[in-house]
């Protein structure tokens, strides 16, 4: 246990008789104040100026500096997560993994729920099929491949989140892979609407 100096025994007997912070003027209770500091700033305004000063501090930074912020927390993160995984035993880690495991596949379903509800849900544009593992979001337009590279999207759940980010924006509609193929081999129109079946 830390010794408490004699000018944070005065600090918390000026907060105990007066709990008010110096920084936003509210009055609180001691535990809104940290044990151990040199003003008298409640948590709440702690945060709000950490927040702040963070943001600043960012957006003085150059795009290469500001991925190599990125790199180091990524690289501590994985550091952090490499010596947890590490030391946990064999049946806590394959609880753990398959603990992960189902919580990234929810996040993924709620993801493409929320993507396909913003084109009218799960059923084809074209045909209506609505049987969810036959249907995909197509771009209206014939250039996925384009829109891909052009905002670096690798995976489905990508391509979901950037629609909802970019709130669902025209030119996409939800197909059905038949739908979706026979338009790529038949010069971006569906055969259905062709008339040649």
């Amino acid at each position: 246990m830390s010794k408490t100096t004699p000018s944070q025994a005065l600090r918390f007997a000026k907060l105990s008789a007066n709990p008010t912070c110096s920084k936003c003027g509210k009055r609180k209770t001691v535990g809104d104040f940290p044990p151990r500091a040199v003003d008298y700033w409640c948590y709440s305004c702690r945060g709000e100026y950490a927040l702040k000063a963070y943001h600043k501090k960012r957006a003085a930074l150059s795009a290469k500096q500001l991925q190599k912020l990125r790199d180091e927390v990524n690289d501590r993160q994985t550091q952090r997560r490499v010596a947890k995984l590490a030391a946990m035993p064999a049946k806590q880690l394959a609880a753990y993994r398959r603990q992960i495991n189902a919580e990234n596949r929810a996040r993924r379903i709620e993801v493409k729920d929320r993507a396909f509800a913003g084109y009218g849900g799960y059923k084809c544009a074209c045909c209506g099929e609505s049987e969810t593992q036959f249907l995909t979001i197509d771009h209206v337009n014939n250039d996925g491949a384009e829109h891909k590279r052009k905002w670096n999207l690798r995976t489905g759940e990508e391509v979901y989140r950037w629609l909802i980010k970019h709130d669902f924006p025209s030119g996409f509609q939800v197909l059905c892979m038949n739908c979706n193929w026979g338009k790529r081999y038949n010069n971006g129109v569906c055969p259905h609407k062709a008339g040649k079946v």
